[in-house]
């Protein structure tokens, strides 16, 4: 059974009504954002994905972004809950559109849920806050996420055997701005924003100190690293460890404050065995 990543066209109200934190606002060019799009969907395809595609949102801006709807893991999904006004409403249309689709990514697998959980305030959550490293779950404590959600999501994965582990995020909008596991035992972070001595056991490698927004990479199925052409730097570091990164330029998204893991939510293949 393939991976399945939920993306969404991109709405043309990014281009203006993005829910910028800490990006200074910058002109979106709308034809470099659908040829970026478009780009990154071919690219979760060739490393074997079957990517799932929805409508845009023409009221919400950020739903492009489809990774902070939630976290799906080999046994259920947990939907989150957006401490963002202008993305509410965003989880209800994903279902109604792909619902059923999701329902059957996870159809047939040993001990997998039906319909999934939600996240209840006041416990709020964006999946981008959500970083899943074989049974270890960390979770950002942002300006997104809260220690109230944090705790649900520990009652919710503990019969499945995970560990929930939180991670104060400072000067970054989620936990994946600023941290990315690039394999089962190494981390990529940029140190000026996520506390690394939560991150103790893991091999944590930095990013390049002129690319600060350069920790943010996704992981294909292929074995490959995507990495944002805007860092070529962290690039070229990881290249140099052994891993095989591949750029893609998503600069329009960048300028809207997004990264390479937030245009898609995966759920992940069944566990083997």
């Amino acid at each position: 059974m393939k991976p399945v990543a939920l993306v969404r066209e991109p709405s043309p109200g990014l281009a203006g009504g993005a829910t910028l934190t800490f990006r200074t606002p910058a002109p979106v060019n709308p034809r470099r954002l659908a040829l970026q799009h478009a780009d990154y969907r071919l690219s979760l395809a060739g490393s074997g994905y079957d990517v799932l595609e929805l409508p845009p949102l023409p009221l919400h801006p950020d739903g492009v972004f489809t990774e902070d709807l939630g976290v799906a893991f080999p046994e259920l999904v947990v939907w989150g809950r957006t401490e963002t006004e202008s993305r509410r409403g965003e989880l209800d249309a994903t279902l109604r559109n792909a619902g059923d689709v999701l329902e059957e990514a996870l159809a047939g697998r040993a001990g997998a849920e039906r319909g999934g959980h939600r996240i209840r305030l006041p416990g709020t959550l964006d999946g981008g806050d959500v970083l899943t490293v074989g049974r270890t779950v960390l979770i950002g404590l942002s300006g997104r996420t809260n220690q109230l959600a944090a705790d649900q999501l520990t009652r919710i994965l503990e019969p499945y055997g995970y560990r929930v582990l939180p991670v104060p995020v400072h000067g970054a909008l989620h936990l994946k701005t600023a941290c990315t596991a690039v394999s089962s035992d190494s981390l990529l972070v940029n140190p000026g924003w996520v506390a690394s001595e939560c991150l103790s056991g893991y091999r944590v490698l930095a990013v390049d100190d002129t690319e600060p927004f350069g920790a943010n990479v996704l992981p294909l199925s292929d074995g490959k690293l995507l990495v944002s052409a805007s860092a070529p730097r962290t690039a070229e570091r990881l290249s140099s460890l052994g891993f095989d990164p591949v750029t893609l330029d998503i600069s329009e998204f960048e300028k809207a404050e997004g990264g390479l893991t937030c245009l898609s939510l995966r759920v992940p293949p069944p566990e083997s065995g």
